[in-house]
């Protein structure tokens, strides 16, 4: 969902997801956070990482998928505050690594 302003015009995007009843009833919809800001085959592929830490090599060979998917997970579980990357791209001495978690990014900010 992206909201319209009258004179500021449009603003970022908001994710929303369906709140369940007990009874199984849709009630409603609350905004998104955590897992839920996943698509369905992203929610699978988090469940064989979570809590762990891979290097981008790793994660292709584990997956057996083209780049561009890994790379559009690996970011779509960062935008959902699951995941965060360190390192450096090509780098022998300090590689790109991707730790996976629901409180990675929280991790990652208090330890720098």
């Amino acid at each position: 969902m992206r909201p319209f302003y009258k004179g500021k015009g449009e603003t970022g995007r908001i994710f929303i997801s369906r709140v369940i009843s007990d009874d199984g009833e849709p009630v409603g919809y609350e905004v998104a956070k955590g897992i839920a800001m996943l698509s369905l085959n992203h929610r699978a592929w988090f469940q064989q990482v979570e809590g762990k830490a891979y290097r981008f090599p790793e994660l292709w060979a584990l997956f057996q998928s083209h780049h561009d998917k890994i790379g559009a997970f690996v970011r779509e579980c960062e935008l959902a505050g699951l995941a965060t990357v360190t390192g450096k791209f090509k780098s022998k001495t300090d590689p790109r690594t991707v730790r996976f978690g629901p409180g990675a990014a929280v991790i990652a900010v208090m330890s720098e």
